[in-house]
């Protein structure tokens, strides 16, 4: 019996010890792997842990990882790639590169504009779009149509201003039209017609300080409301002109 139980102990401690060396081993059991892309703001994730941007070496011990590299985590729509890596011995090395597409940030004025691609719509702004992409169109209800030359387009702030229909009919006719005519016509009496009662309310005035006659300087009162009123005309008559050349 004692024989028995000084041999179950005997197994025990060599199990214990197998497993022990074992997982000793498979500590020290580790492959690198070397992982690029062309973006240096990508953010590289291994088992869901951040590793680095840009470009990482990493550590690995036998067995499955989940690889993860984002384009940009502050960039709306940025692209992502997953993978898994599978280490399958010590001491191995991996390689691995991943390239992101090339894209261009379109915005417009007002947004959310229709992207036309081939007479498709792709996407509305703003959105990110390939550099290989052909020539685009923006389309929007009520504003005129914008051809984009992709090639011709910064990296960053493309921001395109539509134009309203009924706009561009506006700006042409204004300076021609016959409101404009009388809105100078108008504003030249005016002037004119604010100077002279000045003119003539300064000139009553002066009586006034001479004769101090209560009569002639309720004239001047009555010249200078003359004028106030005319000036009043006048400044909004070219505050209204004003508006409309630089809304045009």
């Amino acid at each position: 019996m004692h024989i028995k139980s000084t041999l179950i102990k005997k197994c025990l401690l060599v199990v214990i010890i197998y497993f022990s060396a074992f997982r000793l081993f498979a500590q020290d059991c580790f492959s690198y792997v070397s992982i690029m892309s062309n973006s240096d703001s990508a953010l590289i994730y291994i088992d869901n842990k951040v590793m680095g941007i840009g470009e990482v070496k990493a550590k690995l011990p036998i067995g499955r990882h989940f690889l993860q590299i984002k384009e940009n985590k502050f960039l709306w729509n940025s692209q992502t790639f997953t993978d898994t890596i599978f280490i399958k011995k010590c001491g191995e090395e991996k390689k691995l590169n991943y390239k992101f597409k090339k894209r261009v940030l379109i915005d417009s004025q007002p947004q959310n504009a229709e992207i036309i691609k081939n007479d498709k719509i792709i996407a509305f702004t703003p959105a990110l779009i390939e550099e290989d992409t052909n020539q685009l169109k923006l389309t929007k209800k009520n504003f005129l149509q914008k051809e984009i030359n992709i090639n011709a387009l910064k990296q960053n702030g493309n921001i395109f201003y539509l134009q309203r229909v009924n706009e561009k009919l506006n700006n042409n006719n204004f300076f021609e039209s016959s409101l404009f005519k009388m809105l100078l016509g108008t504003a030249t009496v005016f002037g004119a017609t604010a100077a002279f009662f000045k003119i003539k309310a300064d000139n009553k005035y002066d009586n006034y300080l001479q004769t101090k006659d209560v009569s002639i300087y309720d004239d001047v009162k009555r010249l200078d409301l003359y004028s106030g009123i005319a000036l009043s005309l006048l400044q909004i008559n070219i505050g209204y002109l004003v508006y409309k050349f630089l809304s045009n």
